[in-house]
């Protein structure tokens, strides 16, 4: 997003439950290592200066090891 200074992301086990706070980060490439094989819900919102959030998105991702 364009002027975004920051990202908030969440995860859950279902798309109705992205309710789990991973962080808040600077950088538009994240790590979460703690997960365990299955499916993922994610959504990031990008947030400007002002704290203003101005774009939303949501994705879905399959974890094996």
């Amino acid at each position: 997003m364009d002027g975004a200074t920051g990202y908030q992301v969440y995860y859950g086990t279902s798309e109705a439950d992205i309710s789990t706070v991973w962080g808040t980060t600077t950088t538009t490439s994240i790590d979460i290592t703690s997960l365990s094989s299955g499916s993922y819900y994610f959504k990031i919102i990008a947030f400007d200066n002002f704290g203003k959030s101005a774009a939303t998105v949501s994705a879905a991702v399959t974890i094996s090891h």
